[in-house]
């Protein structure tokens, strides 16, 4: 697959993408620092910091690019036992659920700015004791994580497994695996149905 470019901005952005755009201004964000997605068909899963909602949008637009200049699909996806309700790239009925994710990291509670993070999390003070005793609280990263749905059929191409997470690595970002991804978006809308 050729190399796939994510747009520099959203202006000529898929409905999908400009639907979760403007349901994200809606959803609450948690005391790790990421945003609850409501998932509903049609809107993409995005639980990442607030910051970096319009990056990982940038990155589903470059999906639904490639994907429909292919010859595959976008389309809503409902809730299965597989996966959950929101926006899916394949062929016919072979839609792949896709999620963007912020990956979190340990930050240690000591260096909290407490006073800052009881403002910012007032829901989430009555864990302020298990945290401290924990040592540390979850924060988003800026690490962006693309998954798919596991499948544990066999593997097209000899591969040991179907390939289904997809992250932001050093000296390799999301932004330049999206070629990956797209073959993976492929390769499930070419599986028989009866292995799906």
């Amino acid at each position: 697959m050729p190399a796939v470019r994510v747009p520099a901005n959203l202006d000529r952005a898929h409905p999908f993408v400009l639907a979760t755009l403007e349901e994200a201004q809606r959803w609450h964000q948690t005391q790790d620092q990421r945003l609850v997605p409501q998932p509903q068909p049609g809107i993409v899963e995005v639980r990442v910091a607030r910051e970096n909602v319009d990056r990982a949008l940038r990155i589903v637009q470059a999906l639904i690019d490639a994907g429909l200049a292919s010859g595959m699909e976008v389309a809503a996806v409902s809730r299965t036992r597989d996966h959950r309700a929101g926006v899916g790239i394949g062929r016919g009925h072979q839609m792949t659920a896709m999620r963007i994710e912020d990956v979190r990291y340990r930050f240690p509670f000591a260096d909290l700015d407490l006073e800052q993070w009881r403002n910012e999390n007032p829901i989430w003070t009555y864990d302020e004791d298990r945290l401290r005793d924990l040592g540390w609280v979850p924060r988003a990263s800026g690490k962006l994580r693309l998954r798919l749905p596991r499948h544990y059929d066999t593997a097209p191409r000899g591969e040991a497994g179907w390939r289904f997470s997809f992250t932001d690595q050093v000296g390799r970002p999301l932004d330049a695996q999206l070629a990956d991804i797209l073959t993976a978006l492929d390769d499930r809308s070419r599986a028989p149905s009866a292995q799906r």
